[in-house]
């Protein structure tokens, strides 16, 4: 460890790590000026988005509680990074919502089943880590529902792709993909609802 090393600031590595650093701190309170520290720590091109965005879902995930702040979050980094774009021009905003949307698309996707099988079978675990393991897998799910129905309520998310992960959710009878639909239906019912009614 060097004490100077995040004096470093195109280091991508460097860069990443004053985002985590900003992330951590990130509250409700201190809302306006961290996340504006966040979009200055030198996030510009396509990989240090991807990683940026990797960075925020996962916290989103694991702060359920706070989805709607990070929601906040990328609609804020959406807006500013895109200001004086035409509609077609390409621009760090556009390419920061589509890395976001792919990475909750693949998110979304993930075999939890599939996951929580791994995580029993593996011999290398103890009983008690592979009960940790289970349950911070199921507490990514529960928190990804939410997150994508706080992204939807800014308008991050379209109306489409909410029926259709809706539409995957209630072909499952699993008690956690239940819940999941009723987190993501709590969050998004009313705005998607009226949305229907005014089609």
């Amino acid at each position: 460890y060097k004490p100077t090393r995040l004096l470093d600031g195109t280091n991508p590595d460097v860069i990443i790590d004053k985002a985590r650093a900003v992330l951590n701190k990130l509250s409700v309170t201190k809302f306006e000026k961290l996340s504006d520290e966040f979009m200055a720590v030198g996030i510009d091109d396509e990989s240090l988005i991807e990683r940026a965005v990797e960075l925020v879902i996962s916290k989103a995930q694991m702060e359920e509680h706070f989805c709607f702040m990070y929601a906040d979050l990328c609609a804020k980094i959406h807006t500013v990074w895109d200001e004086g774009c035409g509609k077609d021009e390409e621009s760090l905003g556009k390419t920061f919502r589509v890395a976001l949307l792919n990475k909750c698309r693949d998110e979304f996707t993930i075999d939890r089943k599939e996951e929580i099988t791994k995580i029993r079978g593996d011999a290398s675990l103890s009983e008690e880590d592979k009960d940790e393991k289970e349950i911070l897998a199921k507490k990514r799910y529960t928190g990804h529902m939410r997150f994508i129905g706080e992204l939807y309520q800014k308008d991050m998310v379209n109306p489409k792709t909410m029926h259709n992960c809706l539409g995957e959710l209630i072909e499952e009878t699993d008690e956690e993909t239940l819940v999941c639909m009723c987190k993501l239906m709590m969050t998004i019912g009313y705005k998607l609802e009226s949305y229907d009614r005014r089609k």
